[in-house]
């Protein structure tokens, strides 16, 4: 398992001079970044990510020059190994520089370096890889189904706008992450288990009825995905859920995409849920192995953590 223990950002957009610490002195690897509205909280979580999105223009590093750094400690701990990551990513005017790889050109006069304390270059570059693989964001704005191909969903309301590589395609409901996500698990190299496939190594094991309660997906062989409400005993399409239900399955499906090693960013998480909901699919996620950084404006996720789980940005 791979999780980040500190996070330092000397100065990007509203963010200044941010060290954030979070603490091995928990239950559960589930942490809440809190912050006023314009506190910079989604900006952290999208400027984590995009770090390790190389393909990604969307940073506007160019603008803070080489005032710019981040460093990122990534600690690991596998059956036969341990040990932590002391990760660095700088800007410079220089073209070259010895034991740093050079991640992306943002301008013509300057260039995005990474490296990590210790490494040799062909040591870091394959970390780097490692490190991209790892990181996933969902969040209100930017929600990759499969980071590795970097293919965004960018969310407003209850509508998305699928971004790939070929530029903005067409406007689309938002049942599509859902929708999307059961055709590509369908479509991966998975194994059978009860009525859907799951990736072996998915961070997420849990079936769509333990996920969401009084639920149970009953065909996932066609584009006509079909769901049983278990208390009423009928049929739904996505179109009958609302928009609290289409999120959490959104979320499921996506999960059960990620590798079993990720780090998971969440932005927003509470939107369109309702306070018991947050609690319930707050309890589900602390029986996921991983890393979750949850940025959020609500009080009742804190209910069910300890305070060491909390960081503030103000």
């Amino acid at each position: 398992m791979i999780k980040i223990s500190e996070i330092q950002i000397n100065k990007y957009r509203n963010l200044n001079n941010i060290n954030l610490v979070f603490s091995e002195k928990t239950k559960t690897p589930i942490y809440l970044i809190y912050g006023a509205n314009g506190s910079g909280k989604s900006n952290l979580l999208y400027l984590i990510f995009a770090l390790f999105t190389p393909e990604m223009d969307l940073l506007r590093l160019q603008d803070f020059a080489i005032d710019f750094e981040a460093k990122i400690k990534f600690i690991y701990k596998y059956s036969d190994e341990e040990g932590e990551l002391n990760c660095r990513f700088f800007i410079s005017e220089d073209k070259k520089i010895d034991g740093a790889f050079l991640v992306k050109k943002l301008s013509d006069k300057l260039f995005l370096y990474f490296t990590i304390s210790n490494f040799s270059i062909p040591e870091i570059i394959i970390e780097f890889t490692h490190l991209c693989h790892s990181v996933a964001l969902a969040s209100y704005k930017f929600t990759p189904l499969k980071p590795y191909k970097k293919e965004l969903y960018y969310q407003h309301m209850f509508w998305n706008y699928v971004l790939d590589s070929k530029g903005l395609n067409d406007l689309i409901i938002q049942d599509d992450l859902a929708r999307t996500g059961m055709r590509r698990l369908r479509e991966a190299k998975a194994i059978r288990s009860s009525e859907y496939l799951f990736l072996s190594s998915s961070i997420c094991n849990l079936s769509l009825e333990q996920f969401i309660d009084n639920y149970e997906l009953i065909n996932t062989k066609t584009e006509q995905i079909l769901f049983k409400d278990v208390n009423l005993g009928l049929s739904l399409e996505l179109e009958d859920l609302s928009g609290g239900e289409l999120k959490l399955i959104g979320l499921w499906t996506w999960m059960r995409y990620l590798s079993s090693n990720s780090i998971v960013f969440l932005d927003d998480l509470e939107i369109s849920l309702s306070f018991k909901s947050q609690i319930k699919l707050l309890e589900k996620l602390q029986i996921i192995n991983c890393q979750f950084l949850i940025a959020t404006h609500s009080d009742n996720f804190a209910t069910k953590l300890s305070p060491n789980n909390c960081l503030n940005l103000n």
